[in-house]
């Protein structure tokens, strides 16, 4: 399917949404709830949070869908409504002492994925939030530079740096994790 028709199909989703559709609405969640949740679990970094963020995001997509222009980047504008979900989530929380817990793990493969697992957590919490937050959009998002550029209110010039930074940041930290 190619770009053009999926931002039509897009669009045509937020209008039937904007109807009161609740076929279009489930249509735009089985699409958008995993990138979404990723993007919301490496803000939060929480699993119950980021569900919460999620179902937040969509309530925010029914209560908008009438506002938005039909013809704009709608997945843009879906990520951007999971953005400012994640802020709000950042506002009201109280900072607490972050504890890592692995779960048990019962046979050699799943030690090496717990390991990688903490492995890419660690070198993540390492970026700024503005970092992680550019990555996420990158990758959970599907978004282009220029897009992400305009959602965080920032020169797409500064997102191609930041984002080239983050990759060499990322390849450099994970070398010293490699068996």
């Amino acid at each position: 399917m190619e770009k053009k028709t999926d931002v039509m199909d897009l669009d045509r989703c937020i209008s039937k949404i904007a109807h009161d559709d609740p076929f279009a609405l489930e249509e735009l969640y089985r699409e958008f709830c995993d990138p979404i949740y990723r993007f919301a679990l490496m803000n939060v970094r929480d699993q119950s949070v980021a569900e919460d963020i999620m179902q937040t995001t969509f309530l925010r997509i029914m209560a908008g869908a009438g506002t938005y222009k039909l013809g704009t980047n709608a997945r843009a504008w879906i990520f951007s409504i999971a953005r400012n979900a994640c802020k709000d989530h950042h506002k009201r929380k109280i900072p607490i002492a972050e504890d890592f817990d692995p779960a048990y793990a019962a046979d050699e493969s799943s030690i090496d994925d717990l390991t990688d697992s903490i492995a890419v957590k660690e070198v993540v919490e390492k970026l700024s939030y503005l970092e992680k937050e550019i990555l996420s959009l990158y990758i959970f998002g599907g978004l282009k530079q220029t897009e992400i550029a305009k959602i965080l209110g920032i020169s797409y010039i500064k997102v191609r740096s930041k984002y080239g930074y983050v990759l060499k940041k990322l390849r450099k930290e994970l070398q010293g994790y490699e068996k």
